[in-house]
């Protein structure tokens, strides 16, 4: 039996084409941009989806005479992208792994990496290939783990690029192409490490080639998470296509050196004579790939928590207020606000930013008037301001009220290069009277980050001190 070439021609075709589609998606940037302004969700839909499709379609045209089942590939790539978005998303989403990735320190960035996103993303993967394909009779060649590790890889890849669409608040279909195909190059090469290591536990009856390949895997995807991070950002400028070339290399890569090491094992390597006389090895590793998981995820997560609850100081130098923010956040140049702070890294086109103003208390003016007055000069300044909530709260022990509002923002001063689509942005002010003076605390970000808004100005205010 020779090795089954086919396959393994059809990965670099697949990375040439991908490359080849993100210089045309530049190409017919114009024409796109007037379709996107029309209808920017269709045209991501379709940005993030031409990755896997690509590849589908290349593999099944190369490998015509010995393909996969198209059912079972669709199946494993379907259950990549359903898992992306019910395990590892909500996790990573909690922890604001960007970041965690941008502000600690490179041992524990890379960390964090591997033990969270790594462990996360490939355990999704692992998840859809070991219950959906590995025990059906099709799966008789260790190159068969690959392709269904790639296009597993594949449908998690389409999933995270269609939430950093759906999250973005306007779209520039160049940068929403390149970030499809490195996310895509990137989770098809850690898929097909996984995939061939279970290929390998299944036919070889190897005793931990499935945990192996997990773990393998696992610190691929983390390294390389991180790797595309930093060749991809230099400081606040992004360099999209720096990444492209890091993850094709990468992809590129991992496939000469599983094809070489399917062809250096010999024959019962590359298809096995009877796959019944082999234990299920790739069944009896779940147990340990489980609990492995479970450690690397509670790991990564505490490692990550540490990291962003780290915090600066700030000391209002005429008045009583001290209190905390998160260390990565950076100041505002020029602000005429006591303090104001952004997210850079809150992935989305209004950052989440945090503003403190101080004011003399008027001596005839309560409480609820104050507040009053607030919502009526916000009304002046915000587009479509509506209050959504007030209610009375307790600040370091000091009477206050809580207002949460929402408005229209045009997010042109924080996205330059993207459409200039506005967005709908969610506060909460919290108006503390202390002594001769009164405190504004208001935190904004994008509608859809309110719960993680609200847990960030929720540690804030515990901080505060007057």
């Amino acid at each position: 039996m020779t090795v089954r070439r086919s396959v393994w021609v059809a990965q670099p075709l697949a990375i040439a084409a991908l490359i080849l589609y993100v210089l045309a998606v530049a190409a017919l940037a114009p024409a796109l941009q007037e379709v996107a302004r029309a209808a920017p969700a269709m045209v991501g839909a379709l940005l993030a989806l031409a990755p896997a499709l690509l590849w589908f379609v290349l593999f099944y045209v190369q490998d015509h005479r010995e393909p996969e089942p198209l059912v079972y590939v669709l199946r494993v790539g379907a259950a990549g992208a359903v898992l992306a978005a019910g395990v590892a998303m909500p996790v990573m989403h909690r922890t604001s792994v960007s970041t965690v990735l941008a502000t600690a320190d490179p041992l524990a960035a890379v960390a964090v990496a591997v033990l969270l996103v790594g462990a996360l993303q490939q355990f999704c993967l692992y998840l859809a290939v070991r219950y959906l394909v590995v025990d059906v009779p099709e799966f008789d060649e260790v190159a068969d783990g690959f392709v269904y590790g790639t296009a597993a890889g594949l449908g998690l890849a389409t999933a995270l690029t269609l939430d950093v669409v759906a999250r973005g608040g306007g779209l520039d279909p160049v940068p929403a192409a390149l970030a499809a195909v490195v996310t895509a190059l990137a989770l098809a090469a850690s898929g097909g490490v996984l995939g061939y290591w279970m290929g390998r536990a299944k036919l070889r009856g190897e005793p931990f080639a499935a945990s192996t390949g997990f773990l393998l895997s696992a610190m691929l995807n983390g390294i390389v998470a991180y790797a595309l991070r930093e060749v991809s950002y230099a400081g606040l400028t992004h360099r999209p296509w720096t990444g492209l070339v890091v993850a094709a290399a990468v992809a590129g890569a991992v496939t000469v050196v599983l094809f070489r090491a399917v062809r250096a094992a010999g024959p019962e390597a590359v298809q096995g004579a009877d796959v019944d006389a082999h234990p299920p090895e790739a069944g009896r590793a779940a147990p340990f790939v489980w609990m492995t998981v479970a450690v690397m995820v509670g790991a990564g997560w505490a490692l990550a928590g540490a990291v962003e609850a780290r915090t600066v100081l700030f000391a209002d130098p005429q008045g009583p207020l001290r209190l905390r923010y998160p260390a990565a956040w950076f100041a505002v140049p020029g602000s005429p606000n006591l303090l104001e702070v952004q997210d850079p890294l809150s992935g989305a086109a209004f950052p989440a930013g945090l503003i403190v103003t101080r004011e003399p208390r008027p001596p005839d003016r309560t409480l609820d008037q104050i507040v009053r007055d607030g919502v009526l000069a916000r009304v002046e300044r915000l587009a479509m301001y509506r209050v959504l909530r007030e209610r009375p709260v307790r600040v370091a022990g000091q009477e206050s009220v809580a207002v949460e509002y929402a408005f229209v923002a045009d997010p042109h001063h924080a996205v330059v290069a993207a459409e200039r689509v506005p967005v709908v942005v969610w506060g909460k002010e919290v108006v503390v009277p202390a002594g001769g003076v009164v405190y504004r605390i208001d935190l904004r970000a994008v509608v859809h980050q309110e719960d993680r808004a609200r847990m960030l100005l929720t540690r804030v205010l515990r901080t505060a001190q007057f």
